[in-house]
């Protein structure tokens, strides 16, 4: 059972600095732990919860009596301070605002930091409607997810990760009726949409952004997909209650790619991680790492802190990675260094993109042009290193934008990318938990 306190947003500033007031008294509802969500949010127009922690304020001499409302619990005192708290969660996006350590230590990358990636600029926005638009005019009836992949597929090596996941890896999974993927960092919806089109996922992605969000909504309209066969959330899942948002234990996999070079505190991410799986549920991550024994030079970690937005701090070391990731309970079976296939996507990305830059600039403007120009030669600096011949003829406008030179070929490479690919460990001796067989232990 758990006390609540349903309030505004704007009464969260006074409450954190002065404590729940009531006159006489402050009214709390009990809920059954698993029902919070639907019961608050179904009765109360309110934007956060605040949960009590009745242990501690019962310990301190502060009753809670019944009312006549077999669901309300009054607290006999006309004042509650806030070291009672045990967490305030906003009910839309079931983001943790504010724990009994205090909202101080809880901090992201801001909505407004990750908007100042290029990649996520305003033009880009415009230019990806405008262009999966006139896609669904143009195909009719017969539009597919696949359709939209050159404008909604912002990671490296289009759906190829998907393909070797769900197709290879835990191809199992397509065997499984209505199994359920979750999917971080969601971005424009491509990979999410693919699975769902192509593996029969039902899908529950996660994206932070809010104009990314109403981009993946319009575009799984025009693809007339169900929303209980994709349903998207908007909320930052690094500090997301998954209990709230009844997520716990729902998933037979997850996948992200690219989302997690952006958080900091990748033990609270994984646990995360974990509690949102099955038990011997599948994991793929494609994420940036650090060759083991080495760290950014000093101009790589600010260009991917200003570029890329990836927090002073991130990426970590393949062996740091490793061991967060099974501390956690996530055993990690394939970890694949993608860096030499990465840095030639990457490259001939980049070179595509400035050698049409003329014919782009006529069609999208200029601000698209130098916004996404920046970013694509920006991550081209940092995967620097190539395993080819020939680079300036091969790469000529790359290596004007990034100022390369045969000297640089010296540089280490110690930005590095991986695809990981495991599961969750089985709690269950004969390792099958909620449908997935052959659980690890």
């Amino acid at each position: 059972m758990e006390l609540i306190h349903a309030t505004r947003f704007e009464h969260w500033e006074s409450i954190r600095t002065e404590g729940l007031k009531g006159e006489p008294f402050i009214s709390f509802t009990a809920v059954d732990h698993k029902s919070v969500k639907g019961c608050i949010a179904g009765v109360v127009a309110a934007d956060l919860l605040i949960y009590v922690d009745v242990q501690k304020a019962l310990q301190d001499g502060i009753q809670f009596s019944p009312s006549s409302n077999p669901q309300t619990i009054v607290c006999e005192s006309n004042a509650l301070d806030v070291k009672y708290f045990a967490k305030v969660v906003n009910i839309r996006s079931g983001v943790i605002l504010w724990t009994s350590k205090g909202d101080e230590e809880i901090h992201t990358l801001t909505a407004t930091e990750l908007r100042k990636m290029k990649l996520y600029s305003d033009a880009r926005i415009r230019y990806t409607l405008n262009t999966a638009v006139s896609i669904a005019y143009t195909c009719g009836n017969s539009l597919k997810a696949s359709d939209f992949g050159f404008v909604d597929q912002l990671h490296y090596l289009g759906y190829e990760c998907m393909d070797d996941f769900f197709g290879r890896y835990a191809a199992s999974l397509q065997k499984m009726e209505n199994a359920r993927a979750i999917d971080i960092g969601t971005g424009m919806g491509g990979p999410a949409r693919y699975m769902q089109e192509q593996y029969g996922m039902q899908v529950t992605a996660i994206e932070y952004l809010h104009e990314l969000v109403k981009i993946c909504r319009i575009m799984n309209s025009l693809l007339q997909i169900p929303e209980e066969r994709f349903n998207i959330i908007e909320g930052d899942f690094s500090h997301m209650d998954v209990d709230y948002m009844q997520l716990e234990g729902q998933f037979q996999c997850l996948t992200a790619q690219l989302t997690f070079l952006h958080i900091s505190d990748k033990e609270d991410l994984f646990k995360r991680c974990a509690q949102v799986l099955t038990d011997g549920g599948y994991f793929m991550i494609e994420d940036y790492f650090l060759a083991d024994d080495t760290e950014l030079c000093p101009e790589d970690q600010q260009r991917l802190k200003d570029d890329v937005s990836v927090p002073t701090g991130v990426p970590v070391t393949e062996k740091r990675l490793r061991a967060l990731l099974e501390d956690n309970g996530l055993v990690v079976e394939e970890f694949e260094d993608m860096t030499d296939r990465w840095s030639v996507f990457i490259w001939e990305r980049c070179e595509s993109f400035m050698a049409d830059r003329q014919k782009l600039e006529a069609e999208h403007g200029v601000e698209y042009i130098q916004e996404l120009g920046h970013f694509y030669t920006a991550v081209a600096s940092v995967f620097h290193k190539l395993q080819c011949d020939s680079r300036i003829e091969r790469y000529p406008n790359v290596c004007q934008a990034v100022g390369w030179s045969p000297a640089l070929e010296t540089k280490d490479q110690n930005l590095r990318g991986c695809r990981i690919m495991g599961r969750k460990k089985s709690t269950f001796a004969n390792g099958a938990a909620n449908g997935v067989h052959n659980g690890i232990h």
